[in-house]
């Protein structure tokens, strides 16, 4: 006799937990499934920014709904996720700033705390920046940067409080279908698992899970390289900040620390296997990156780093809804931006799966299904450019 859940929800990071927390608020029968440990794949790698800067609408409500997780989490979920208030900067290049002006109207709009700053304020907040290509920027008093490992597992264990199953170390073999509606999962460890409802919160891995069902979903695997480095004596650095005035992204970590991302890294790489320390030519690379933001970073000494990957789609955006399978779900592909939307997504997921549409959030236009009727999402006054530009790392016999 197989077992049996109104939901299976597949992956054990922080979007799987989250929508395994909000369905068992639900009162609805959860089993979460993680082949390995939970936190393990991207959401153990991020560096977990909790900013609500984005140039188009839908992730900015998503993030905004998620935020008021983060500064409420104990009340909320319980447990503590970590997050630190340290206040967001957002750069952009010159030529940007009608679009840098127009988000900001927009994130206004939704809620979000946010003002246009100029230069002499930018250097106020951190004075050892060098703004000198720097006109104006956004600024976030209220947002931050959270723990992705406290985050998960706060969010594993109030499902659990809830009556929700987590087993660990146990793979999906495969999705369980018949007559067009998905009818559970068979796994390694407990056999066939029967639900009327499945959701694959799986990062890279979710192709392959879909593939035997004839659904391609364009995700690909990215490995992206974070670079650590102790700050010099007389260096402070107290805000996060994506800067795309210099195409990299940054943030504090603990009292002495400071973590940066920049650059393209090799793509098409496996999630089970790939290089997860960080490579010496990027704590170079990332060094000089800095030090033209902080320029007294020059003097920094490198802490090392290491290497985690992002699940990428065409737009850069994640698939999120149901699937052409009844009852079937996803939420992957957040290409290197999901952690913040974790507790947002798994609400408006829950919306979808008991109510039958997501009311928090319009969580339409993320839908699968634009990519197939060749649409991509973006927003209104979109940036060129991010820490997700300019150098690129190559993967192996990659021309």
């Amino acid at each position: 006799m197989s077992l049996t859940a109104d939901a299976v929800v597949i992956g054990g990071g922080v979007h799987g937990t989250s929508i395994a927390w909000h369905l068992a608020k639900r009162k609805m029968r959860v089993v979460l499934l993680e082949k390995k440990f939970l936190a393990s794949g991207g959401t153990g790698k991020s560096t977990a920014l909790v900013r609500q800067h984005y140039d188009n609408f839908v992730e900015s409500a998503l993030t905004h709904a998620s935020w008021k997780y983060f500064v409420n989490w104990k009340e909320i979920v319980g447990g503590d996720a970590g997050f630190v208030q340290s206040g967001f900067i957002r750069t952009v290049i010159p030529k940007e700033i009608a679009a840098l002006k127009a988000n900001i109207e927009m994130h206004a709009q939704i809620g979000i705390s946010t003002k246009l700053i100029s230069a002499r304020e930018v250097q106020e907040i951190e004075p050892s920046w060098d703004v000198s290509d720097i006109e104006y920027a956004a600024y976030e008093p209220d947002s931050g940067y959270a723990d992705p490992q406290a985050t998960t597992l706060a969010f594993a264990d109030g499902a659990r409080d809830l009556g929700a199953k987590i087993r660990q170390e146990t793979g999906v073999l495969k999705i369980n279908v018949r007559n067009d509606r998905v009818v559970g999962v068979t796994t390694d460890k407990l056999g066939d698992i029967a639900a009327p409802s499945v959701i694959i919160a799986a990062g890279p891995w979710t192709p392959h899970l879909l593939k035997p069902l004839g659904i391609g979903v364009p995700i690909t695997c990215e490995r992206h390289q974070v670079a650590s480095f102790i700050l010099p004596k007389d260096v402070q650095t107290r805000v996060c900040c994506i800067d795309g005035a210099k195409e990299m992204y940054f943030r504090p970590e603990g009292h002495n620390l400071i973590l940066v991302g920049c650059g393209v890294g090799a793509k098409h790489v496996d999630p089970d296997h790939y290089n997860e320390g960080i490579d010496e030519a990027h704590i170079e690379f990332t060094a000089e990156r800095i030090s033209a933001r902080i320029p007294k970073m020059i003097e920094g000494q490198s802490q090392g780093g290491w290497a985690g990957f992002y699940d990428m789609t065409p737009d850069e955006k994640c698939l999120l809804g149901e699937l052409p399978v009844k009852g079937l779900y996803i939420n992957a592909g957040h290409s290197g931006t999901g952690f913040k939307i974790g507790p947002a997504a798994g609400l408006c997921l829950a919306e979808l799966i008991c109510d039958g549409v997501a009311k928090t959030v319009d969580i339409t236009p993320l839908h699968w299904s634009r990519f197939a009727q060749g649409k991509k999402y973006f927003g209104d006054h979109p940036y060129s450019t991010s820490w997700h530009t300019g150098h690129t790392e190559k993967a192996k016999g990659e021309s």
